[in-house]
Order: C-alpha cells, then sequence, then structure tokens
C-alpha cells in the first residue's frame, strides 16, 4: 500500500513509514537563501513581516480551490444571463437569432452557449456586476405584476422609486446594465427612453448621496527608502525581501498591482558610467486595466522602471513599512506604489503629456505616435531620472509642504516648479461602491 513505502522528501529523508497518506504539499522544496537552514527559515517566517500581517503561506489546495472559483465564477454569470434570456426570450436579440435557426424545441445548453460567446470579452466581474440590478428589477417586476422584458421606462422610474433604501450607486449600476444588456445581447425595448431625464435625475439625486472618492497616499521618500533596504537587508525574512523588492518594481515602474503581476520578458539595461550602474529595467505585460479594446488586450505594454490578492498585499506593505515616517500605513494600499512617483512629479512640475506617458494613459490624438514609436519612453523616464535624482541628493523634497519643495543643499528654499494638480484615474468600479446589497441581489 502507498503509506507502506518509505519516502525520501527533497528536503531531508524521512526515517518513519507513514501510517497515513501525507498531502504531497509537506514534500515540496521551500525556497530560501542559500546556506540557510530549515530551523532558520522557520524562525524567520514568524518574524516576518508577511505573519504579523495576519497572512499565511498559500497551499496547493488553496490554488486549486482558487482556479475552480474563478472558472465556477464565470459559468455561474453565465447562468445569471441565461436565466434573464429565457424569462423571455422575444425580449433578447440572442435568443430570437437562435430560435430563428430552425430550432423548434427549446433547448437551452446552446443558448447558453451562444451567451457564453458574446460575453467572451468580458471580465467575470463585469458580467456579474452587470447582470445583479437587472436580477433586482425582474424580481421587482414579478413582484408587482409588471412585464421586465422588453424594457420599459414606465417600469424602470416605477423601480427606482419603489424603495429609499438603494446603495448611492445602484440606481446608476441599473442604468448602465440596461446599456449593457443592449449591446451585448441585444436587449429590446425602450433602451433610449429609459434614459430620460427623470430616471436619470433620480439616479443622480442617489448618487451624490455615495462618500467622497479617497484615494491612496503616496509612499513617502523614508518609506519608499525602508523598502529597498528590506530588499538589500540579509538579516530580513526572504519572503519580506522578495515583497519589498516587489513593491519598489510596481512603484519605479509606476504600475498598477494587477498589471505588475502580469509582467513578462524582464530586461535589465544598465551601462557603467564612473563606477556607477544607471539604467533601466523594462518589463512587457498585457491584460492591463487600460486595454479597453480587442486590439490593445492583445498587445503587450512596455513597462519601464503563486499571486497575492491587492488586500492582502495591502496588509503585507503596511507591515512591512510600519513605524517609517510618512502617511499612516492604515491608509496605504498597493495603489499607493503606483501614485508615489506620479505624485512626485506632479509637485516637481513635469508637464501632463510627460506624466501622463510615466503613467500609460494616451490621449486619442496621440494614437498614431504612440503606435510607429519605438521608444516613446525616453524622453518621460529622462525626465523621471531627473526628478529621482534631485530627491536622492536631498534638493527636491516631496514631503514637504508646497513652499518647502525645493532647497538648496545647503537648506536654503530654491525657486518653486508650478505644480500641476494630479490627475486621478477616471475609470470607477462597475460595482455599487458603497455597502452592496448583497442579500437581495442573491433573493432575487
Amino acid at each position: 500500500m502507498p503509506w507502506e513505502n518509505v519516502f525520501v522528501g527533497p528536503l531531508e529523508n524521512v526515517e518513519k513509514k507513514f501510517e497515513v497518506p501525507k498531502p504531497v504539499k509537506e514534500l515540496i522544496p521551500i525556497a530560501r537563501a542559500v546556506g540557510a537552514k530549515t530551523g532558520d527559515f522557520c524562525a524567520n517566517l514568524s518574524e516576518s513581516a508577511f505573519k504579523k500581517a495576519g497572512l499565511r503561506v498559500l497551499k496547493s489546495c488553496d490554488e486549486r480551490l482558487w482556479s475552480e472559483r474563478l472558472s465556477a465564477g464565470r459559468k455561474a454569470a453565465v447562468r445569471k444571463w441565461t436565466t434573464l434570456v429565457v424569462s423571455e426570450p422575444s425580449a433578447w436579440d440572442i435568443a430570437i437569432r437562435h430560435f430563428s435557426g430552425g430550432k423548434m424545441m427549446f433547448d437551452p445548453c446552446p443558448l447558453a452557449e451562444s451567451i457564453k460567446d458574446a460575453l467572451s470579452s468580458k471580465a467575470s466581474s463585469t458580467r456579474q456586476s452587470r447582470a445583479n440590478p437587472l436580477f433586482r428589477f425582474m424580481a421587482f417586476c414579478n413582484q408587482s405584476g409588471l412585464k421586465a422584458w422588453p424594457i420599459m421606462e414606465a417600469a424602470v422610474y416605477t423601480f427606482l422609486k419603489s424603495r429609499d433604501d438603494f446603495a448611492p450607486t445602484f440606481p446608476r449600476s441599473l442604468l448602465v446594465s440596461i446599456s449593457f444588456a443592449r449591446h451585448a445581447l441585444g436587449l429590446r425595448g425602450e433602451i433610449d427612453l429609459t434614459m430620460s431625464g427623470r430616471t436619470k435625475g433620480v439616479s443622480h439625486a442617489w448618487f451624490v448621496r455615495k462618500r467622497n472618492l479617497l484615494q491612496r497616499p503616496p509612499l513617502s521618500v523614508a518609506q519608499l527608502t525602508r523598502l529597498e533596504d528590506i530588499v538589500g537587508d540579509e538579516r530580513r525574512a526572504p519572503q519580506d525581501r522578495i515583497a519589498a523588492g516587489f513593491f519598489c518594481f510596481v512603484a519605479y515602474s509606476r504600475s498598477r498591482y494587477s498589471d505588475a503581476l502580469n509582467v513578462t520578458d524582464l530586461k535589465l539595461d544598465v551601462v557603467v558610467v564612473n563606477g556607477k550602474k544607471p539604467g533601466f529595467i523594462e518589463a512587457q505585460t498585457n491584460r492591463v486595466k487600460t486595454s479597453l479594446t480587442l486590439q490593445k488586450k492583445t498587445m503587450f505594454l512596455p513597462i519601464s522602471g503563486c499571486t497575492l490578492g491587492a488586500g492582502n498585499a495591502s496588509l503585507w506593505l503596511r507591515s512591512l513599512l510600519e513605524g517609517t515616517d510618512g502617511p499612516e500605513t492604515g491608509g496605504l494600499g498597493t495603489h499607493s506604489l503606483k501614485a508615489t512617483l506620479l505624485s512626485w512629479c506632479s509637485k516637481y512640475g513635469l508637464d501632463v503629456v510627460t506624466r501622463r506617458a510615466l503613467g500609460y494613459h494616451t490621449s486619442s490624438s496621440d494614437k498614431s505616435v504612440y503606435t510607429y514609436s519605438r521608444d516613446a519612453m525616453s524622453g518621460p523616464l529622462r525626465e523621471l531620472q531627473r526628478v529621482l535624482d534631485e530627491v536622492a541628493r536631498g534638493s527636491f523634497r516631496p514631503d514637504a509642504t508646497r513652499s518647502g519643495y525645493f532647497v538648496d543643499v545647503d537648506g536654503r528654499e530654491k525657486k518653486q516648479c508650478p505644480e500641476d494638480i494630479f490627475e486621478a484615474s477616471s475609470s470607477e468600479s462597475s460595482a455599487d461602491e458603497d455597502e452592496r446589497d448583497f442579500e437581495k441581489e442573491e433573493a432575487a
């Protein structure tokens, strides 16, 4: 029997025979620094910022379950949209085309396959978030004796006026979901009339109740320096050093955390000048948040300069920076990394075009310019290097108040550069941002 065999693990020889077979996970070697012993690694793990943040090592079964959960989420979203369509097939173009193919007998499987293909370019979160408001609307219509499909402006307005406990962003999400259903699956009805003055007015009245946007603060110079020091500190736990290095990469490349997780083909561009090695590290990534078109989703975005969710990564980042001078660590998040250098460039006075390029954003008028440019980032990166050099010399202090940004090395104030308003991202979550009504969505 398997448990009667003697197992020889990659870390040490197992002398005894197991009475019960143990998971294969225990036989996988754990990464550690060269020359480190097993006991040292375990001690570092117990003392690491990773442990203090309340995180745990991902198991192989967790990774499998997470993959299965993602697949199940996409399937559940397709089932939701299929339910919406089959509730009134004549109100949806995708169902009409399906049944017009000569199939007299209703067969939900091919219809679900058609819906799956129609939504294939949409993220799982988008599929879910766009279906949930429509489910609540349909449940209300069924209870009130109204007809949900084809969509009618009067029914939508009645639904929006029926309750006073919506989340502030829910009415707007409903209108967006109706438009999404029209373009993705061909929902019929008074789509244009649904965006009437009174429905948009109700949506606006609810939306202004949402909490103000709280942006993540950028890291201070001391906090970014702390991450660099952790990377080179051999006394720190290996996993903390790796995480600090990755956080430094995200900050210096001005990337989103999710984009940095998908980087490939790392290249080091370094030259030796007077004994120093200035240069850049370049990577490529695809499937970034700003890839809105299919063409952009299949192109690499050059970034110069087992996964962990953004929430847990933020906890780890705060734990690493605990006690460092700068913003309160409780307000820091992974987006603070992207905002750090862009905020410094804004305070330094770099022009908007340069900062937009450093943030990997382009205007529609510059599309052709960046398409045919083979090194469009060289100029903006030189400007960024100038900012970093002055921060290193101490002549530019981005953590000071506006009147104290620029000082001579001897401490005297220099002439100030104009500061533009830092451009916040215009993108918003498609989900309700203020206390989504999960129970009501599930009930619907």
